[in-house]
This record gives structure tokens, sequence and C-alpha cells, in this order.
């Protein structure tokens, strides 16, 4: 009994307890500011990469699931499911340990009067345009220990412009300086 008295008595060491008590704190901190790091930088290069898919496939839009696949798989993504108009879009949104992508071809109408989100019209012919919707699961380095990773979505429309253009001109000769 004594020598428990003297233990809750003793006042040596509390820095190095509080201090122990802090840096497990602290390095769940960090762990956590590590996860959210990574997870945001993983978003904006899924959102680039998306942007890039949907103005090839607009590009393209005779072959656009294709080619914004293909964009993907030139830019080391490898393991895509590509969803087609004919199964459930909602499939998107599942967990599975592949990322899946989307592409709709459809028309986009720029008109200031129309509502941004509104202007693209999913099957609007003639296609001038394509939605393009990727979704994966985020890489957790940490966290993944205690919690499911999140599924990271990005969207993207492009639309494309017919236009026609004629240039003349001869590189044959030119003139510097006189003849």
């Amino acid at each position: 009994g004594r020598t428990l008295r003297h233990l809750f008595r003793d006042r040596g060491g509390n820095v190095a307890m509080m201090s122990a008590g802090l840096l497990t704190v602290v390095l769940a901190g960090a762990a956590l500011a590590v996860d959210q790091g990574a997870i945001y930088f993983e978003r904006r290069e899924a959102q680039a990469l998306t942007d890039l898919a949907a103005i090839t496939a607009a590009a393209h839009i005779e072959k656009a699931p294709d080619a914004a696949l293909l964009t993907f798989t030139d830019n080391r993504e490898r393991n895509i499911t590509l969803i087609r108009d004919d199964q459930i879009p909602d499939d998107i949104e599942t967990g599975s340990p592949t990322a899946k992508l989307h592409v709709q071809e459809g028309r986009y109408e720029a008109d200031p009067a129309i509502e941004p989100m509104l202007r693209f019209t999913v099957g609007g012919e003639p296609f001038n345009a394509v939605r393009v919707t990727y979704s994966k699961k985020a890489t957790l380095y940490f966290g993944s220990a205690i919690m499911e990773p999140p599924t990271i979505t990005t969207t993207a429309v492009a639309a494309s412009r017919e236009e026609a253009a004629i240039s003349i001109g001869s590189r044959l000769a030119s003139v510097d300086n006189g003849v």
C-alpha cells in the first residue's frame, strides 16, 4: 500500500508522460494530414486526366468511349472498367477495386441564358460534346487500417465545334531584306 501511495504522490517523470501522450496525438494528426494531402493531390490528378480524356473524346466523337479510355491508359491508369450506355450508370459509384469510366455523347448548347449544369444534354443530336465521369478508390497510406478509402469521382464536359479554314500560300520562296 505504501509503495502505491508513494507512486501517486511522486511528481517526477510528469513531463515524460505528457510528452508520450502528446506525441501519440501529434503522430496521428500528421498521419491524417498526409492522407488528406494525398487524397487532395490524387483528386486533382484525376480531374486533370478526366478533362484531357473529355477533350480527346470530343475531338473523336465517333469513337468517344475508346478515345477516352485510351487517354487514361496512355497516362498510366490501367485497371479501368469502361461503362457503356446500355449498362446502369449508377454502377459507377459502387465500391470496386477497379476504376470506372463512363462516357456519354450528347449535345452542348453554349447559351448563357441556360444554367451551366443544364447546357449538356445526353443523347442530344447531332452529337457535338461528351461527358466523361471517372471514379476510383483513393489511396490511404495510414488510415487504411481504420477506415475504407473514399471514392474519388471527377466529371468533365467537352464540346467540339466544326470549323473550316482555307490557307493559301507558298513556302517555295521568301523575301528577306530585298530580293
